[in-house]
């Protein structure tokens, strides 16, 4: 029994909250000219459906850096007390937005997370502008993955049975390296510091849980509008190449196994007292 539990939150339950914190954070950033978009399986719902995916119990945005960074500045105090906005921590590179009437045990083993209870959220992941050095595709997407793999090398080794122990052995190594040689070393030497702006070669922030992706600032910008669960939301400029690179046949929904192992709720209930921390 979790604190503050009174019933069952259906994923109808939890996908309306998420859409009505969505609403809330779309308004707040037009409101100071902030650009985000929709991202991930909510921009795949929209694009496929014009609604949630109807497994999907998460829901993602994304924002170039420097509006991210001016959003978690502004955020906390300003958009709602409905709402709260997580400290930014770049491992891995996202804010939360949570929505307290609502929590959440989530159980992924694919992030390393095990039986979790928090309120529910909604993700914002930050675009960054990454150096077009030779090879820089390659090398920092595998660059990114180590990153993100060593922040949640001890997670992924507690959800590995007994029969990989040398899977397990290598990730409690992987999780003693020193951060400066997995994150800021690599992370100095491809992501550009400037603003992220036209010749960008944009891509989710360095450590993402998110697969590493790169395009050309102008295949995402300007933003262009998609209907998405009733209401218009911001998207990439050029949908199709988003979603194909991210997605490669975005058209076909995956096969059924694929669908619960991308799950992150095992199960949801209404807060007693959404104010509760």
């Amino acid at each position: 029994m979790v604190r503050g539990e009174v019933r069952a939150a259906t994923l109808a339950d939890v996908q309306q909250a998420q859409l009505r914190c969505l609403r809330a954070v779309a308004t707040f950033c037009d409101e100071h000219d902030l650009r985000y978009f929709l991202d991930g399986g909510t921009l795949l719902g929209a694009a496929r459906e014009g609604e949630f995916i109807p497994w999907d119990d998460d829901l993602d945005i994304a924002m170039p850096r420097q509006d991210f960074d001016e959003f978690a500045r502004i955020a906390p105090a300003g958009l709602g007390p409905q709402y709260r906005v997580d400290p930014y921590i770049p491992f891995p590179a996202q804010l939360k937005v949570r929505i307290p009437e609502i929590l959440i045990r989530e159980d992924s083993p694919l992030l390393g997370i095990r039986n979790s209870v928090q309120p529910l959220f909604i993700d914002i992941f930050p675009l960054e502008g990454f150096r077009p050095l030779p090879g820089a595709r390659w090398a920092s997407t595998h660059a990114t993955r180590v990153a993100g793999i060593r922040e949640h090398a001890v997670g992924y080794a507690r959800g590995l049975d007994g029969a990989q122990p040398a899977l397990r052995f290598g990730l409690h190594v992987l999780a003693a390296l020193p951060r400066s040689l997995t994150y800021t070393l690599p992370r100095a030497v491809f992501v550009d510091p400037a603003p992220v702006g036209p010749g960008s070669l944009l891509g989710h922030a360095f450590a993402s849980r998110l697969r590493p992706m790169f395009l050309p600032y102008e295949e995402v910008f300007p933003l262009s509008d998609i209907g998405f669960e009733g209401d218009v939301f911001h998207a990439p400029r050029n949908l199709d190449r988003y979603l194909r690179t991210r997605y490669g046949d975005w058209h076909t929904p995956p096969p059924q196994a694929a669908r619960d192992k991308g799950r992150h709720v095992a199960s949801a209930y209404f807060a007693a007292d959404p104010t509760a921390k």
